[in-house]
């Protein structure tokens, strides 16, 4: 029983510290010390997600995803590197193929502006839902409603236009 307290506890300690680590990256964003935020991102991407059962592989699952979506805010936003939204959509792909929410978001952004992507309305509304869906409140805004969409039925009006905007 012991035993099992204290796994428990390493794993919210690895988890936090992969999140303080992005919290700092976060942070140099906003101070507009991008060059600094880049590294942040750049090692917490290239973490290894094997030995996903260990305290570390926990960590750096959980740092890397953090990471690749960032890098991703980096590429969409053209931060300390040359604007791209295709490696911006590389990053976002990365972090969403292990179900991040966010990276999920950004993709959706992605397809609902065809920024990096061929313009793609139909998926970016299925990756706002399934955002939304993993937890990510922000995506609730930028739902569409498939039987409401415009493309099934040509008399609904839409009210909420979808976020348009990639997070960090």
């Amino acid at each position: 029983s012991y035993k099992l307290l204290d796994i428990e506890k390493k794993q919210k300690d690895a988890v936090q510290i992969a999140g303080l680590r992005y919290l700092k990256a976060k942070e140099y964003v906003y101070k507009e010390e991008y060059e600094s935020a880049y590294r942040i991102f750049v090692a917490l991407s290239q973490t290894s997600d094997s030995q996903r059962e260990t305290i570390e592989g926990i960590q750096n699952v959980c740092g890397k995803v953090l990471g690749e979506n960032g890098l991703g805010y980096m590429y969409a936003k053209g931060l300390f590197v040359k604007q791209d939204f295709s490696k911006a959509v590389y990053w976002f792909r990365k972090a969403a193929s292990k179900d991040f929410p966010m990276a999920l978001f950004n993709l959706a952004v992605s397809y609902t502006k065809g920024e990096g992507v061929e313009k793609d309305e139909v998926e970016g509304g299925r990756l706002y839902n399934l955002s939304g869906s993993l937890g990510f409140a922000l995506a609730n805004t930028g739902f569409i409603d498939f039987e409401e969409d415009p493309k099934y039925n040509p008399n609904y009006v839409p009210t909420i236009s979808p976020i348009e905007e990639y997070t960090l």
